[in-house]
């Protein structure tokens, strides 16, 4: 685990710390299993049993429609492992969080340095928001290590031009996109960014095994419904229909949306392009823009299970660290992953949004909050420097 630290040297973790970085795992793990089990009579979340393999056709591997099929194949393998009641779901799906500690700790010693790192790992394994999210047993627990495996390969060689790199990088997008299709979108946009960094169009290759793999999922949309992007339109359908209710042609009351709200009526393009205005889109989008970028760490991931005041400050720390990395152009690319991550969600999260959507880059808000930790230390001693001088 090689990288570049805060004053541009390299690092490499000393064994002593590899172990306690496994360590560090294994009690992350152990919060979340205690988790699972103080809660393990709770009704499963509602989204649990759409992806089930018990409620879907599955005549062959890619028949999952409407649902991407990686989360499906998982919860088979649960099912054929004995593990395929809600309690177990959870726990297994929570095994998950392990690789994405190791991942995020190799990002965040590359981009912040090695003290950095173990705060952001710190904060991961036992930040009451990240535990509940990781205890939930939803795909967004294999989206994370997936994410930050893509991005820490691409910091690292954003050319791909070593094999494993490539390899690593082709390997994670899939596993995303067959995770959730939103990820085609913004998966194209961070390999466009990193082949304009290294000045070549290899980056974009990578994406060539998913989009080979997505066709299994589209052609099992068109078979079943007529429509290769129905798992897509299926969401345009339900945003759409909650934002007219009371319009004509749109459910009159919000119960009756809740009938049907899925009543096919207007895809993502009639929906956003042919009810809205230029204006309108790009004001909406700003507006689920902001839901990923502070909606969500302030009604959801800072707030859960925290008092106010800590609540607050790493509020307070998270804000700090996103200005110090706009102003840095080291560490800008962090609030431009968030970005483009964001993107696919923006316009959508106008209307909905819930807090699994911007969970699988609820890391890159970690490093922020580090950030601006380290930021408002390094004021702290600025100003007690000047003091003393004075």
């Amino acid at each position: 685990m090689r990288g570049i630290g805060k004053e541009g040297q390299a690092t490499d973790p000393a064994p002593a710390a590899g172990r306690r970085l496994w360590l560090l795992a294994v009690l992350a793990l152990a919060v979340r299993a205690a988790y699972v089990f103080w809660t393990r009579t709770e009704p499963p979340h509602m989204d649990l049993g759409s992806f089930l393999p018990s409620s879907l056709p599955l005549t062959q591997p890619f028949d999952t429609s409407p649902r991407e099929p990686l989360f499906v194949w998982w919860l088979w393998l649960l099912g054929k492992l004995g593990a395929g009641t809600t309690p177990w779901i959870r726990l297994a799906t929570s095994l998950w969080a392990a690789p994405a500690l190791l991942l995020l700790f190799r990002l965040s010693d590359r981009l912040l340095g090695r003290g950095s790192a173990w705060a952001a790992v710190l904060l991961y394994a036992f930040l009451p928001g990240q535990v509940m999210s990781d205890g939930v047993g939803l795909r967004h627990l294999i989206e994370t290590p997936c994410l930050l495996l893509l991005l820490s390969t691409l910091y690292d060689d954003p050319a791909l031009r070593r094999r494993r790199n490539w390899l690593a990088a082709a390997g994670a997008l899939a596993a995303l996109i067959l995770t959730r299709v939103t990820y085609a979108g913004s998966g194209l946009l961070l390999l466009c960014a990193a082949g304009l960094k290294a000045r070549t169009p290899r980056p974009l290759l990578a994406l060539l095994p998913a989009l080979l793999l997505l066709t299994g999922h589209l052609r099992n949309n068109y078979v079943r419904h007529g429509d290769a992007f129905y798992s897509v339109n299926l969401h345009s359908y339900f945003f759409s229909n909650l934002e007219y209710i009371g319009k004509p042609g749109f459910a009159a009351t919000f119960d009756d949306w809740q009938k049907d709200a899925y009543a096919p009526r207007l895809n993502f393009r009639s929906w956003a392009f042919g009810k809205h205005t230029p204006w309108e889109f790009v004001r909406d989008s700003a507006v689920g823009m902001s839901r990923g970028f502070w909606d969500f760490y302030e009604k959801v991931y800072f707030s859960l299970g925290l008092p106010g005041a800590l609540r607050w400050l790493l509020l307070a720390l998270y804000l700090l660290g996103l200005a110090s990395a706009l102003a840095s152009p080291e560490l800008r690319l962090i609030p431009g992953w968030m970005f483009l991550l964001t993107l696919p969600y923006a316009f959508p999260g106008h209307v909905f949004w819930a807090g699994r959507f911007f969970s699988p880059f609820a890391p890159l808000g970690l490093l922020l909050t580090v950030k601006g930790g380290g930021a408002a230390a390094a004021l702290a001693a600025r100003l007690k420097k000047a003091e003393r001088g004075a």
